[in-house]
């Protein structure tokens, strides 16, 4: 898969496919070089918390699943 270096979609795209494929660690990598250019994107958090949370690390997934909460809040409609 080619990637744009300077787009967040692609990396985020390559990041669910190596998920799929079992490499979450791979995937984790994808999803950091994605929020370095989004970081505001709370979708990407949450696929980061779920790919940690397969990796057992629960305490770093947790944290990025409040990063999404914390974003998210900012983006209610009143």
């Amino acid at each position: 898969m080619n990637v744009k270096e300077n787009d967040a979609y692609d990396w985020i795209d390559k990041g669910v496919a190596f998920s799929k494929l079992g490499k979450h660690s791979e995937a984790i990598e994808c999803f950091d070089k994605a929020l370095k250019l989004k970081p505001d994107y709370t979708d990407v958090w949450n696929i980061k918390g779920l790919t940690l949370h397969n990796l057992k690390k629960h305490s770093k997934a947790i944290e990025c699943y409040n990063k999404a909460i914390e974003l998210d809040s900012g983006n209610k409609m009143k």
